[in-house]
């Protein structure tokens, strides 16, 4: 297992399908390299320790800093790193394609931490899927929702923790995370959550 969330950890972005019978409790992960933002992340997370260490945020409560590592994706940090991949855009153009051509139409797709939700919304342009976006910072919600609502598409951005989902079992066909398994706290119990709220594949 700990050998499996590694592999996770050193690739940009990961697609998940559950495997049917046996093999369902194998994560299944295919990575692709489009996404190269880990350098943007260790910026981000520099850049917001230091400025934490000078001022406490109202924000940086228990839970948050429970379920991140690091300073966490909330205020000041959120919108400056949702400026920096808006200049990213074909890159989510071309990762959205790149998953489409393995999902079916209406599809149900869980994205994790999607942060100002620009893989979705592209996503959701291909093809009539029913995309959540689950991140654990109250702002990027707050963001991805309007900039959902700008593009005039409908994506679900809900807050919550990768580790603990509140989704039942089984109720999506596919999961996508990306660039986000070094800033969970427990990515052990990230990947188990993943794996628990994917249908098996028929």
């Amino acid at each position: 297992m700990t050998s499996r969330v590694r592999d996770c950890e050193s690739a940009n972005a990961h697609y998940f399908h559950r495997a049917s019978g046996s093999e369902g409790r194998n994560r299944r992960a295919k990575g692709s390299g489009l996404l190269g933002v880990s350098r943007a992340n260790a910026v981000i997370n520099r850049r917001a320790l230091a400025y934490t260490r000078k001022r406490k945020e109202p924000w940086m409560h228990a839970a948050h800093q429970k379920a991140y590592k690091g300073a966490g994706m909330e205020g000041w940090v959120a919108r400056w790193y949702t400026r920096t991949r808006q200049n990213d855009m074909a890159d989510f153009r071309r990762e959205a394609k790149a998953v489409a051509d393995r999902l079916a139409s209406g599809a149900s797709v869980l994205e994790v931490a999607p942060g100002p939700g620009f893989f979705a919304i592209e996503l959701v342009k291909l093809q009539n899927y029913r995309i959540t976006g689950l991140d654990i910072s109250r702002t990027l919600v707050r963001i991805a929702t309007d900039n959902a609502r700008r593009a005039g598409v409908k994506i679900d951005f809900c807050l919550g923790d990768a580790s603990a989902m509140s989704f039942p079992d089984e109720c999506f066909d596919s999961v996508y995370c990306s660039a986000a398994f070094k800033n969970f706290a427990e990515p052990i119990k990230a990947l188990d959550e993943m794996h628990r709220v994917l249908r098996p594949r028929v």
